[in-house]
């Protein structure tokens, strides 16, 4: 009787290793070079900002056989040093997992999630599956630039449109510069903004750093809104490629109808055709007032969910606070700017 030798094949799951970015930079630029939902927040210029700023040191979990990664994510340390914890990344709207596909992308989530010992983890942009707790309030909008401004104009709502004539009649006018001078009165509009939302700005070292790292790339761009002489608002723009990042905007109090509006739509007018996206990056869905302005643009929202284990913490969002967060935002209100100003130097880093 022939003896038939049956072999069984032992399949293994790849290896999840988590290193210092500097041991896996090579593995990482290629894969940021290559896939196509990296952005802004995954790749060398911002990573930069973010170790010069706030000295941040990001880590890369992998998961990769023979020499190919299937799925990789950064994490770094937050600001908070009471609360350990390990983000996707801090100071970023959104940096999600890049991977091969959806299967590879939940295997390192839930593989994250079985690490014994392990801090607790924040994931910006990806759904994870149980045993991770899942946060559906902020939304990532952009608008598309590939269109003829014309058509951009057209699909824009009416209400931009009387902003805009309003803004027009008042006198007030739009200029682009590139200078770092540019950037310093943009951190002065800032600090005024964000005090009256009763939150922190980012120091002004921060705007220096952002400045020096994408001038060298040539690419980044401070729109400002002028009336009478005078800067009253202002829209930072980054560029990643073919999509740009309208990443801080700010506006003085009192100034006339529409200057914000005029400024995006002079960025849309600028660059139509020229580039694929401009990103006005996340905003929390129950802030109403900011969706429906961005709405009105004729920017489109798709979901951002962020992804927490092994629990939600009691604050996700600085557009949404309570209890004692919500105290300590009117007192910021009411700080004298140049408190406000050193404070800042001291506070934003614990904020990531």
């Amino acid at each position: 009787m022939n003896q038939v030798a049956t072999l069984r094949v032992i399949s293994r799951e790849p290896e999840l290793k988590i290193v210092p970015l500097e041991q896996a930079r090579a593995e990482w630029d290629a894969l940021t070079g290559s896939h196509p939902e990296a952005t802004l927040y995954h790749r060398g210029p911002w990573l930069e900002v973010l170790r010069r700023a706030f000295g941040v040191r990001p880590s890369v979990a992998i998961i990769g056989d023979s020499g190919s990664t299937r799925a990789a994510c950064l994490l770094a340390q937050g600001g908070n040093p009471i609360r350990r914890s390990l983000i996707s990344l801090p100071f970023s709207d959104f940096c999600p997992p890049l991977a091969v596909n959806d299967s590879a992308r939940d295997s390192l989530l839930s593989r994250l999630a079985a690490i014994r010992n392990r801090p607790r983890l924040e994931i910006r942009g990806a759904a994870g599956g149980h045993p991770w707790n899942v946060l559906h309030h902020f939304q990532r909008w952009t608008l598309d630039l590939s269109r003829p401004f014309k058509v951009i104009e057209k699909a824009a709502d009416r209400e931009i449109r009387r902003h805009l004539r309003r803004a027009r009649e008042a006198g007030v006018t739009v200029e682009c510069s590139r200078g770092a001078e540019a950037m310093d009165c943009f951190s002065n509009l800032q600090l005024e903004s964000r005090r009256r939302l009763g939150v922190p700005s980012q120091p002004l070292n921060f705007f220096r750093t952002v400045h020096e790292v994408f001038a060298q790339r040539d690419s980044i761009e401070v729109w400002f809104a002028i009336h009478q002489a005078k800067r009253i608002a202002a829209v930072v723009v980054l560029r990643d490629g073919n999509d740009l990042h309208a990443k801080w905007s700010a506006r003085a109090s009192g100034g006339p109808d529409g200057s914000s509006h005029l400024i995006f739509m002079s960025i849309a007018e600028h660059h139509a055709e020229h580039a694929a996206s401009l990103d006005f990056g996340r905003t929390d869905s129950r802030n109403r007032g900011l969706s429906r302005f961005k709405r009105e643009l004729g920017a489109t929202a798709t979901d951002l969910p962020y992804s927490y284990f092994p629990q939600m913490p009691n604050v996700t969002s600085a557009e949404n606070l309570t209890g004692v967060w919500q105290t300590a935002s009117s007192v910021w209100r009411k700080l004298p700017l140049p408190v406000a100003r050193v404070l800042n130097n001291v506070t934003y880093r614990y904020l990531a």
